[in-house]
């Protein structure tokens, strides 16, 4: 099993990146509102110039024979904009190229709240749905790293649910209101299975799963340090392990080619006793010395 430490970066470096990815899908919409109501009272156009067929300008504006804007085309700080609104003059459609190369189709409701983002973040495709309080509810991203995520929000705006791939490896993260990881369901680098539980401040307490190829069940403390084990060991011997607070075991129950028996150690994991059954079957009492060495048995031998 990896430390507990190398499993808390792993986990948190995954939900970086989700949220990384979550800040640069909702990113942009108030920017295209903000410079098509721009256009939409910067009138009279700017800096129009007619060369035969061809027409120049910063900014047009489209309206219909009741003189209600229907469409406004713009450019502001190096970012160009169009968008298209309804009889009420409600925005409806949005398209805006960004100066860092990005490019970005939205859809409003009649409300002119968005509900479809689209587009590219940071050079990375996206789509982005919206409730009809303009919550975002549902992302689904492709990363620079060519990794693929599906999140969904509660109407809160906290993110619930991830799912997609992790440096190439499949996973499904659960979160609770306040985005804190509970759960977690995933293929992990060396592709063994592994399902984890998470306590209210994101630490790990239960780790179901294969290690090495073995089965295993480990319960944590409330700081993330291993305190019990459950495990099949590479012989197909079950074994039960206590751990104390410095993560040394102290007290293991299971068979050891078969036979079974108890071993207590010391905190410095040296074993200073062990109750069992030999391999023939006779019951055996042995205590060990600091050094691990036999000071006593029972029966002597």
């Amino acid at each position: 099993m990896t430390s507990e430490t190398q499993e808390q970066s792993a986990i948190s470096e995954r939900l970086e990146r989700v949220e990384r990815q979550n800040r640069n899908l909702k990113r942009g919409m108030i920017a295209v509102v903000a410079m098509l109501l721009f256009a939409g009272i910067a009138l009279p156009v700017k800096q129009t110039f007619s060369q035969g067929d061809v027409v120049e300008a910063q900014s047009f504006i489209l309206r219909d024979a009741a003189g209600n804007m229907r469409a406004a085309l713009t450019e502001i700080e190096g970012e160009v904009a169009l968008g298209l609104f309804d009889a009420g003059e409600v925005i409806r459609i949005g398209l805006i190229a960004g100066m860092d190369g990005d490019a970005r189709l939205e859809f409003y409701d009649a409300d002119g709240t968005q509900r479809i983002g689209l587009g590219t973040w940071d050079g990375a495709p996206g789509l982005t749905l919206f409730d009809t309080t303009g919550n975002h509810r549902v992302g689904l991203a492709v990363g620079t790293t060519g990794d693929v995520q599906l999140e969904v929000y509660d109407g809160y705006g906290a993110q619930r649910i991830s799912f997609g791939t992790w440096d190439g490896a499949p996973g499904v993260l659960l979160g609770d209101s306040n985005e804190t990881i509970r759960a977690l369901f995933e293929l992990n680098d060396d592709g063994e299975p592994r399902l984890g539980f998470y306590d209210g401040d994101g630490i790990l307490r239960v780790d179901l799963g294969t290690f090495e190829n073995a089965p295993g069940l480990f319960l944590s403390d409330s700081d993330g340090r291993d305190r019990v084990s459950l495990q099949l060991g590479s012989n197909n011997d079950p074994f039960l392990g206590f751990i104390d607070a410095n993560g040394i075991p102290r007290l293991d129950l299971g068979t050891w080619q078969g036979a079974p028996g108890v071993l207590l150690a010391d905190s410095n994991n040296t074993r200073r006793a062990l109750f069992e059954l030999t391999d023939d079957g006779e019951p055996a009492l042995r205590f060990f010395n600091r050094n691990g060495g036999v000071s006593w048995t029972a029966p002597g031998r």
